[in-house]
């Protein structure tokens, strides 16, 4: 959660519209004080924080606009959507549980409902701070330029309950919204709604059913892969861990069909797949990004009634997608790419045995620092070298500076003991783990020539090693390949996933050459 903190701009301009998510619930170490200086308003009140709240409980999606702290700035977010519920009593209470979007407090406001609509009474304590100096209202607020101010004007708002349900708030007037203040000053805390529609939500995630038996099916992408649970029960089939950098308990379902003698899995599009926090995520399918000369095209959604397709070998236990160019994202929405988790060029297969050798490391790159050491940036991919899941708890990987085995020292590295060799999933300060398989070393020795990786696989008392692979630091790679022919380029995210070309942040690029030789560079895309 960003600190607000003074100066912090609170006019939330238009153009500054961006699709912020906050998460965890607030606190007052990480709302921090103050936004916005007091002007003159009435006095807050306190009223007891409400917790907890008996009766019936009902999911919701709730969509707002307003503003919220990101950053240490107060930005504006439209139409976002997050998860909550409403308790409904059994006299007409209606109870909101983390009423504003993104302003999480964990705690409820009370309306009262009469006929088609409910009212809320304000101001309402949502939080008060430990010391019991001051406390977080939520109230209705007068805006101007850079101020934000409990109003004499109104102290309710009503919200318009729909047969279905849903519940909309009544346009609250120009210059006015649903805020949080603070109790001492009136200060504002930057957190507010404009508008709010709260609906019922009843979207459930798919299940592996109990009975159904689970195997482990190794899928690989480009040059990485994990593992992930397979249960076939009847023509349905089931995929668990699917996304597991983003959503690892996520499940997918789809559907076996067989025609004429061929076997295809079926999966469709915009499956729920459960809550990022608060924020419900679904499965979309989208078109890979197009690098040519001329422009950079962004990935698009597929149709709501896309269906992707495997086909399906029965016999070997295999999966290969009938267009292997469509993505699999984990996403917030299909109005803008706000993706959690992605797979590209899929594909899924059983292994009933998990040896082999691994392959080597890739995407080498060293970054040079002014502040005492240096970033040795590379990647671990978890497949052999025939190109099945290896298990990463028995994967690890060794370093080579000038020719020799590299030791990470207890005290450099923060370790119980000095190490030559670094189990895969392992990470900390200096030995930085991004996931998947990008691993970030931090060095800090001068004198560099030339830095190599090789990855060690003990899997069921046999041991097996890459080939070592090299980069040659200092100035003059860049002249040892100044007149050769490039053959091919790739490019890897910060997760070794091989993408088509890239968009926003960092990447790396390797470069084959026609003689063989290969180099490897980083670019940050904006």
């Amino acid at each position: 959660m960003a600190a607000a903190t003074a100066g912090s701009a609170v006019a939330a301009p238009a153009d500054r519209q961006v699709p912020v998510r906050q998460h965890s619930a607030l606190s007052f170490d990480t709302m921090g004080k103050r936004l916005a200086p007091a002007s003159a308003a009435r006095a807050q009140e306190l009223t007891d924080v409400i917790f907890d709240a008996d009766g019936t409980r009902q999911e919701t999606l709730t969509t707002g606009s307003g503003t919220c702290v990101y950053l240490d700035q107060v930005y504006n977010y439209e139409d976002q959507a997050v998860c909550n519920h409403v308790v409904y009593g059994d006299n007409g209470e209606v109870y909101f549980f983390n009423l504003i979007p993104n302003g999480g407090t964990d705690t409820y406001v009370k309306g009262q409902k009469e006929g088609d609509k409910v009212t809320l009474t304000l101001p309402q304590t949502l939080m008060v701070h430990p010391s019991g100096a001051f406390a977080v209202n939520l109230d209705i607020l007068k805006y101007g330029k850079q101020t934000y101010s409990p109003t004499d004007d109104k102290n309710s708002v009503t919200f318009t309950v729909a047969e279905d349900g849903t519940m909309t708030m009544d346009d609250l007037g120009s210059d006015y919204t649903l805020g949080y203040i603070y109790t001492d000053d009136n200060s504002f805390a930057g957190y507010s709604a404009f508008e709010l529609t709260i609906a019922p939500f009843n979207e459930t995630v798919a299940e592996i059913p109990a009975d159904a038996e689970v195997e482990q099916w190794g899928l690989v992408t480009g040059q990485s892969g994990f593992l992930v649970d397979v249960a076939i029960d009847g023509d349905d089939i089931y995929f668990g861990g699917m996304f597991a950098e983003g959503l690892p308990d996520a499940v997918i379902k789809g559907t076996i069909v067989t025609e004429n003698g061929k076997s295809q899995v079926k999966v469709d599009n915009r499956q729920f797949l459960g809550l990022d926090y608060d924020s419900p995520c679904y499965l979309y399918f989208m078109t890979e990004g197009i690098d040519t000369e001329e422009e950079y095209e962004e990935p698009e959604f597929m149709a709501d009634d896309y269906v992707f397709v495997f086909d399906y070998d029965v016999a070997e236990k295999m999966l290969t997608p009938v267009d292997e160019e469509i993505m699999w994202v984990a996403g917030l929405s299909d109005e803008y790419y706000y993706g959690i988790d992605e797979i590209r060029r899929i594909r899924l297969h059983y292994q009933d045995s998990f040896a082999g050798t691994p392959s080597a490391p890739y995407g080498l790159y060293y970054l040079t620092t002014d502040f005492g050491k240096n970033g040795f940036i590379f990647y671990i991919p978890a497949v052999s070298t025939t190109v099945t899941v290896l298990d990463p708890d028995y994967l690890y990987y060794r370093l080579y500076v000038n020719g020799e085995l590299f030791t990470f020292s207890a005290d450099l590295y923060e370790l119980d003991e000095d190490m030559d060799l670094i189990p895969y999933d392992f990470g900390n300060d200096n030995i930085e783990n991004y996931g998947g398989a990008t691993r970030w070393v931090w060095l800090f020795e001068g004198g560099i020539e030339t830095l190599g990786v090789q990855s060690v696989y003990k899997y069921e008392g046999t041991v097996t090693e890459s080939t070592i692979t090299t980069l040659t630091v200092g100035s003059g790679v860049a002249d040892a390949v100044a007149d050769k022919e490039v053959a091919s380029e790739s490019y890897f995210d910060l997760s070794g996933r091989q993408v088509s070309a890239p968009a926003e942040g960092f990447y790396i690029v390797k470069r084959t050459y026609t003689d063989g030789s290969v180099t490897t560079s980083k670019i940050i895309r904006k």
